[in-house]
């Protein structure tokens, strides 16, 4: 949502990292300022030299998708624009595409030539979509219904492939192997993805608070739980998701990503925080 639905700075190529004492790390982190991009940046994707994001216009409310030459991260060279006509609120790469859940839904870009960016197809979902998820053939889309899964095989002519109703709006996707996860209301939902065409539900954890966003990393699921910070689910079987850990956040935890046994926590006005856990992730 992935990291759309969230609070983004306006620099792309900077962390300010706020190092408190509820961090639980002990060493310094060095970071300094390599390059910034002007502009209201709601979303960001890498794709290996290349960012795609949206910048934002309030007077009509519209964005561009936006793509950088990243190889030389001190002189970003902007290399493609287009003019989108709407809101995105979170972009996937994979291949040749960029896939952005957008208010109207699934809007497919053609980026094989990045200095010329053009419309491909679209498949409007009624009431918008919050966050993607590419996997193979299949967008997942966390929007007004639930999980949406639509099929991309003719990325010119998206189609609707299954799609599966939750009581809540989910607020981010994230998909690995045969199961998409769901940031849904005070729940992680836990969907079988196996036919696409006949998504069915495989279990339902309860975060206590309201899951902002959730990530996936090996047998595990990361869940940003707003006011009850980080919560960590034990996915080994899909099917019984068990807890695993937590640490309460002072703020609230809007967003998360986890790299190796660190998981860093967008925590609302309390900055970002950096976790060290027990869990070697690849």
């Amino acid at each position: 949502m992935k990291i759309s639905k969230q609070i983004i700075c306006l620099s792309i190529f900077v962390i300010f990292l706020i190092m408190t004492t509820e961090t639980a790390i002990a060493e310094e982190v060095n970071v300094e300022l390599v390059s910034h991009f002007e502009g209201e940046v709601d979303n960001v994707a890498i794709a290996g030299d290349y960012a795609y994001f949206g910048t934002n216009y309030v007077y009509p409310e519209h964005q561009d998708l936006v793509i950088l030459d990243t190889s030389d991260a001190v002189n970003l060279l902007e290399v493609g624009r287009l003019n989108l006509l709407l809101l995105a609120n979170d972009i996937a790469v994979a291949g040749n595409y960029a896939y952005l859940a957008s208010n109207n839904g699934l809007v497919i870009v053609d980026i094989s030539n990045s200095k010329s960016p053009t419309f491909a197809g679209s498949y409007d979902t009624v009431d918008g979509a919050a966050d993607v998820a590419v996997a193979g053939n299949y967008a997942y889309l966390a929007s007004g219904k639930g999980l949406m899964i639509v099929d991309i095989s003719n990325p010119t002519l998206p189609t609707l492939a299954g799609n599966y109703d939750t009581t809540d709006y989910p607020s981010s996707v994230a998909v690995a192997g045969n199961y998409a996860y769901l940031a849904s209301g005070n729940s992680l939902v836990i969907v079988d993805i196996s036919n696409p065409k006949s998504p069915i539900l495989a279990s339902n954890y309860d975060t206590a608070s309201y899951a902002m966003v959730v990530t996936v990393a090996g047998n595990y699921a990361y869940v940003a739980d707003e006011s009850n910070g980080l919560v960590i689910v034990d996915i080994n079987n899909p099917t019984s998701p068990i807890f695993a850990g937590s640490y309460d956040t002072a703020g609230y935890a809007i967003d998360v990503a986890v790299a190796g046994n660190y998981v860093y926590i967008a925590d609302y006005h309390n900055g970002l925080v950096i976790l060290k856990t027990s869990i070697q992730n690849p």
